[in-house]
């Protein structure tokens, strides 16, 4: 277990990266060794994979929004603008990731000398994309 947490809704217990992947439980569920049709199925993939770099910077923003709440009363205005910030570096963040991600994921079928992904890293890339893509959906 690498102790990396989230939380999946408010107010839900915390899980880690080895209780969100599905393909842990069931090999055939979401990507394990191979799917219904028996040809092998990629591991869902993780749109912000667990960062070791990531989790001191998680933990100070969640540090500056509990400031934040717990100085509402002293302070509503103040209070109410340290929130806003801390969303907005979040969001930044978050960009900043997805940025990176989508870089990644692009160069593992999309070659600069010329030279073509077989159709094996085509279908890869293709269910990594729906992946990610289906997570950012359920967060809007």
């Amino acid at each position: 277990m690498n102790g990396q947490q989230e939380r999946t809704g408010e107010g839900a217990e915390p899980r880690t990266a080895e209780d969100r992947d599905d393909t842990r439980a069931d090999p055939s569920a979401a990507g394990g060794a191979a799917g219904a049709s028996g040809a092998a199925v990629e591991p869902r993939t993780e749109v912000l994979p667990a960062r070791a770099d990531g989790a001191a910077e998680l933990d100070r923003l969640g540090r500056r929004m509990e400031r934040a709440v717990g100085g509402f009363v002293d302070d509503p205005r103040r209070a109410v603008k340290e929130a806003d910030a801390v969303l907005e570096e979040a969001a930044e963040r978050l960009a900043r990731l997805l940025a990176e991600r989508r870089r990644t994921l692009r160069a593992s079928w999309h070659a600069d000398d010329g030279s073509r992904a077989d159709t094996e890293e085509l279908r890869v890339a293709l269910t990594r994309y729906r992946d990610m893509t289906r997570q950012l959906l359920t967060v809007a």
